[in-house]
Parts: structure tokens; sequence; C-alpha cells
């Protein structure tokens, strides 16, 4: 947030006061503000796209929540490759490649 502040104000300062070191100031600054936007957007591409995982355990239950009393949908087994979409608490939201998304325990899976 101070950066946005700094960055800002410079701005300003430079559109005001043209002079050779508040120009070098704003590009600095204008710098400064591009690496931010480039850095929040790949955080964002990251964060936003799943991952893989596959199955731990001989055979686990898979569930229609992470909350609660969720419903058993159906079981994998070992092995099984799945992309992990969410995180939740200790939870994975996790779907399989015919499309099926489900939750399981975070234990369950190595991703």
């Amino acid at each position: 947030m101070k950066l946005s502040i700094y960055i800002i104000t410079g701005w300003i300062v430079g559109l005001r006061h043209q002079t050779p070191a508040t120009q070098s100031a704003r590009n600095i600054l204008l710098v400064f503000l591009v690496l931010a936007l480039v850095s929040t957007g790949f955080r964002w591409h990251q964060e936003t796209h799943s991952s893989i995982g596959v199955i731990l355990s001989q055979q686990i239950d898979v569930y229609s929540g992470w909350k609660s009393t969720p419903v058993t949908l159906f079981q994998l087994h070992k092995g099984t490759l799945v992309s992990i979409s969410q995180e939740k608490e200790n939870w994975y939201e996790i779907e399989l490649s015919d499309g099926k998304k489900s939750w399981t325990l975070k234990s369950n899976i190595a991703g």
C-alpha cells in the first residue's frame, strides 16, 4: 500500500514539475509500478491454475464437500493422477480427467 502511495505521489509531482530529477524519479516509479503489476499477475496465474497430484493410499474416499458431513461420492486408488483446483483448510478439491470434481484430505495426495 505504501508503494502505491509513493508511486501516485511521484506521478503527480512529476506531472506538475518537469525537471530532469522529477522525470527520472517518475520513470523509476513507473518501472516499479510495472514490476508490481507483473508480479501480481504472475502470482494470480499461479494461484488460479490447478496443479497435479497423485493418490498415495491404496484406496481413498472422495467427498461432495469439505465441511461438516460431506457425502462419499466414490473411491480412488493409489497412483491415480488428479488436478488440484482448490485448497480449503486440510482439504483439496480435485478434478479427474473425465471432469468429475470432489474433495479429499490433503494427506491423501502428493502434489
